[in-house]
């Protein structure tokens, strides 16, 4: 399972090559800094060339990224709220999806990187 991110119905990375940490997803709800929201599917960030965060500012009510790795660079702009809301409903339909599959499918399901594990478990 790798979850794939979209701003204004548009992904920010191609997803068969890129992964979300949500680690450092959740961890910007709250703290301005740089962040490797985009990664290797193996949780490193250099393994796929990325070698700079994701700077992530918080200044009134509003959460703006600046995205320089990988090109093409790109900023976006968050209502906090709904910033906030976004990543916590993700968080929610991921642990919905892998109920509903472990119902119908005795099979592991691979959750990339690894440490998104914790995030969605079911547990």
């Amino acid at each position: 399972m790798v979850v794939e991110l979209l701003v204004d119905g548009q992904l920010i990375a191609d997803f068969g090559y890129y992964a979300t940490d949500f680690k450092e997803l959740f961890n910007s709800i709250s703290e301005s800094g740089s962040y490797f929201i985009l990664t290797c599917w193996c949780g490193q960030p250099e393994c796929v060339g990325i070698h700079k965060g994701i700077e992530v500012k918080h200044e009134k009510n509003k959460v703006y990224w600046n995205i320089t790795m990988p090109e093409p660079s790109r900023r976006y702009a968050f209502n906090q709220e709904q910033y906030t809301k976004a990543i916590e409903s993700c968080i929610t339909q991921g642990k919905k999806t892998l109920k509903k599959k472990q119902q119908y499918d005795t099979n592991p399901t691979e959750i990339t990187p690894d440490r998104n594990k914790p995030f969605f478990s079911l547990e």
